[in-house]
C-alpha cells in the first residue's frame, strides 16, 4: 500500500506501521482498505470485458521532480495529515484494541516522519477501463 521508490522509508517507520496496522483491522473485520488491488479480478467476474489496469504512481508529499505529482503529492499529503487521526482512531481502538493514548503516541511519530523531507513516499493509484455491455442491448 505505501512504499518508497529509493527506498527512504524504513519498514519499521511509524508511517509503515500505521498503515500496516490498518490493514490488519480491516482484514480482521473482513474489509479491504486497499481495494484497487482487486478491482480488476472484480470486474471480470461482473462481467466487463477488456479491462485496462492502469497503475499509478501517487507521491505523499512534494518530493516528486514533476510538477504535476509534486502537486499532486502535496495534496495528498495534506489529505492524509488533515485526516490522519479519523483514519486511524477508529480502527486501532475499536477492532485492535489499543487505547486513545496508544494511538495517539503512534500518531505522534507519524507526523514527525510526514514532516521529514528525506522520506519519499508513495502510494499506487489503480486506474481501470473496461466496456460492459450485453448482446441484447444491440438487438432491435
Amino acid at each position: 500500500m505505501l512504499r518508497s521508490p529509493d527506498n527512504s522509508i524504513s519498514p519499521t517507520s511509524a508511517l509503515v506501521r500505521q498503515h500496516a496496522l490498518i490493514l490488519e483491522a480491516c482484514s480482521k473485520i473482513e474489509r479491504r482498505a486497499d481495494p484497487g488491488v482487486i478491482l480488476k479480478e472484480t470486474a471480470e467476474a461482473a462481467g466487463f470485458v477488456n479491462v485496462v489496469e492502469y497503475r499509478l504512481p501517487v507521491p505523499l508529499g512534494g518530493w516528486a521532480k514533476d510538477p504535476t505529482y509534486k502537486e499532486i503529492g502535496r495534496l495528498n499529503w495534506h489529505a492524509l495529515y488533515d485526516g490522519l487521526e479519523a483514519i486511524t482512531m477508529r480502527p486501532l481502538t475499536g477492532v485492535l484494541g489499543w487505547s486513545v493514548e496508544e494511538v495517539k503516541i503512534l500518531l505522534a511519530d507519524v507526523k514527525k516522519e510526514l514532516f521529514d523531507k528525506s522520506i519519499h513516499a508513495e502510494y499506487t493509484l489503480y486506474v481501470h477501463t473496461s466496456f460492459c455491455f450485453l448482446l441484447s442491448d444491440f438487438s432491435s
